[in-house]
C-alpha cells in the first residue's frame, strides 16, 4: 500500500467518516466513544475553524481521520482513528508521523501528546514507533504519551 495522504476535511467526507467510526471495536478505543459526540465533532470539524483536522486517504479512499488540537503553550494533543478494515497496514503509524512533522515544523510546537486506551495495544505501538514516550496513567485509567521536540545542541 502506498504512503497515506493527509488532506483537509470536506463536508462531503461526513458520511464516510460516520461509517468508519460506527464500528464498535474502533469506537471503544476513542477518547469519546459516544456516537452522538462523534457526530457533533465531525460536524464541528467540517463547519468551524479550530483544531487542525485531516482525513487519511489510502488508495484515494478515506480510511480515517487525524487531528491536532488548538495549540496551548506550544503544546497540542494528537488524536486519530483508522477504520477496522485498514488497521495493521502501517497507515496510522505513517499518518501520525506526517502530522507530528507538521506540528513541529509548521505550527512550531514544542510538545505533542496523546491519550490512549490501555486496551488499544495497536495505538500504543503507533505512538511508540513515532517516538512518543509513555509518561503516566491518568485518573480515568488511560495512558498518557508525550513527544517533545528534539533539540540539537552543538558543542
Amino acid at each position: 500500500m502506498k504512503k497515506p495522504i493527509l488532506r483537509d476535511v470536506r463536508i462531503t467526507d461526513f458520511i464516510r467518516l460516520m461509517l468508519l467510526r460506527q464500528d464498535k471495536e474502533v469506537s471503544e478505543n476513542l477518547k469519546h466513544s459516544s456516537f452522538v459526540y462523534f457526530l457533533l465533532e465531525i460536524w464541528k470539524i467540517i463547519t468551524f475553524n479550530g483544531p487542525i483536522r485531516k482525513v487519511i486517504l489510502a488508495n484515494n479512499q478515506i480510511v480515517g481521520i487525524i487531528n491536532l488540537t488548538k495549540p496551548k503553550n506550544l503544546s497540542s494533543e494528537i488524536g486519530y482513528f483508522v477504520g477496522k478494515d485498514y488497521q495493521g497496514k502501517g497507515i496510522a503509524t505513517e499518518s501520525v508521523k506526517q502530522m507530528v512533522q507538521f506540528g513541529f515544523s509548521k505550527l512550531k510546537l514544542n510538545k505533542i501528546y496523546a491519550y490512549c486506551n490501555p486496551k488499544s495495544i495497536a495505538s500504543q505501538k503507533v505512538l511508540l514507533k513515532n517516538g512518543f514516550i509513555k509518561k503516566k496513567n491518568t485518573k480515568d485509567k488511560r495512558f498518557y504519551f508525550e513527544k517533545p521536540i528534539r533539540t540539537t545542541k552543538r558543542f
